[in-house]
């Protein structure tokens, strides 16, 4: 397995929950950013060569599902092609709510696909570009949380491609306080040049493990931040 590989994964493993913090803004950029591409296309073609009819409406439903309002109409209406096409489903909330059977208010359709249609295109490119701007909106908080979390990532990357490795004295089992006021299990130590400090104990590091006054602890230090990495976390 190639080095940048195997740093890759150790990594990932010791920084996933960081990782899953990014992807949730991540996607929802992606996903608001792919949906507002796709809904803008679609109001600027309406907008610039859709044709206006009327529709006739057939049937309005409104109702409530899981406290949330829904509305849908059965309606048809003409092309200039002598089709008539029609359609039920959901519908404009604005359109739907003082909507009556046999009203007819106006529809844009292409001429080459009728099936694509919109009860007001202008106001659906106004939505498209709102969720663009959501999408910008999730992008910046991506990469701003990405510039704080990315941080320890670099350091600790530095550290343990070409960072000075050294064997540190356990000196001591404690405990600091930790989220929500819980007691977090550390072990202190000293190096040979009298540097001191402490690293957190994991899940799967027993403080057993590491007995005191063992030179048990490696050390890598990152070169251009002199932060110190623990490599059994890796």
């Amino acid at each position: 397995m190639p080095d940048d590989l195997k740093l890759i994964l150790r990594l990932a493993r010791h920084f996933w929950p960081s990782a899953l913090i990014l992807a949730i803004p991540l996607l929802m950029a992606l996903s608001l950013a792919r949906s507002g591409v796709e809904e803008l296309r679609a109001a600027d073609t309406l907008v610039r060569t859709g044709v206006q009819t009327e529709v006739r409406i057939h049937e309005v439903t409104r109702g409530n599902i899981r406290r949330s309002p829904r509305y849908g109409m059965d309606y048809s209406f003409d092309t200039d092609a002598g089709e008539t096409l029609r359609q039920r489903g959901p519908t404009p909330r604005d359109i739907t709510r003082h909507a009556a059977p046999g009203d007819r208010p106006s529809l844009w359709y292409l001429p080459h696909d009728p099936a694509r249609h919109s009860f007001d295109p202008l106001r659906d490119r106004a939505q498209a570009v709102q969720r663009l701007a959501l999408a910008g909106l999730f992008g910046l908080i991506t990469l701003g949380a990405g510039g704080v979390l990315g941080r320890p990532v670099l350091s600790a990357a530095r550290a343990l491609r070409s960072g000075p490795v050294r064997c540190a004295r356990v000196t001591g089992h404690a405990t600091r306080p930790g989220p929500r006021g819980a007691a977090l299990p550390v072990l202190e130590w000293r190096d040979a040049a009298g540097a001191t400090g402490w690293l957190r104990l994991g899940e799967h590091q027993p403080a057993a493990r590491f007995p005191v006054g063992s030179w048990s602890i490696e050390l890598a230090r990152d070169p251009r931040t002199g932060r110190d990495w623990w490599l059994a976390d890796f």
